[in-house]
């Protein structure tokens, strides 16, 4: 998978009203993303982008907010300076009104797999 540096700054970058793309997530969040992405909670189709996909993790923000990754499979990116056909990670973010999207993800049928346990576990935060 592929993740460009901007994204991955503001990822980092302490969050900022004035700035959505400003996230405020931990270097160590970061690090765990393959493990995370490897034992996700839940992921369905994006409900606003038709060539993407939203993985939910374990992992919370700092303003205890599930930590998503929006991923846009079978990509292109840069990589050694050429262009490569890879996932692509858009969006690492923690996700606001989490519940009504999930709840949006269920009645729009784009729910592609769901962890029980794991997601009982988000759910009780």
């Amino acid at each position: 998978m592929l993740y460009t540096q901007k994204h991955l700054k503001d990822a980092l970058a302490d969050k900022e009203i004035s700035n959505v793309h400003k996230h405020g997530l931990k270097k160590e969040q970061l690090k765990r993303l393959p493990e995370l992405l490897a034992s996700p909670v839940m992921i369905y189709d994006s409900l606003s982008r038709s060539d993407s996909i939203i993985a939910v993790t374990s992992e919370i923000d700092k303003d205890n907010l599930p930590i998503i990754v929006s991923i846009k499979p079978n990509g292109r990116g840069r990589y050694d300076l050429e262009t490569i056909d890879s996932n692509f990670i858009t969006s690492v973010h923690g996700r606001e009104n989490f519940i009504a999207q999930f709840t949006r993800a269920v009645e729009q049928n784009s729910m592609l797999f769901c962890n029980k346990e794991k997601s009982q576990k988000l759910f009780e935060r």
